[in-house]
């Protein structure tokens, strides 16, 4: 999925993703099926996306974002 996303962006554009903090919590689905904000970081940049950046700044989310170099 993150290889079609990366063809389908012009250069420049950016992609974001949200997703739940890998630890126990009563939301969301169990933490043995998420990942870790480091784990989504290296694969956007594995399939060729810069300035890869995760936040964890939330309480239960983490943001990953990546951009498609010119």
């Amino acid at each position: 999925m993150l290889k079609e996303a990366y063809r389908l962006l012009k250069p420049g554009g950016k992609i974001c993703i949200v997703d739940w903090l890998k630890k126990e919590m009563k939301e969301g689905p169990p933490a043995e099926i998420r990942y870790f904000p480091r784990d989504v970081k290296a694969q956007l940049v594995q399939v060729g996306f810069g300035n890869v950046t995760a936040y964890e700044a939330l309480a239960k989310h983490f943001l990953a974002v990546g951009e498609k170099e010119h």
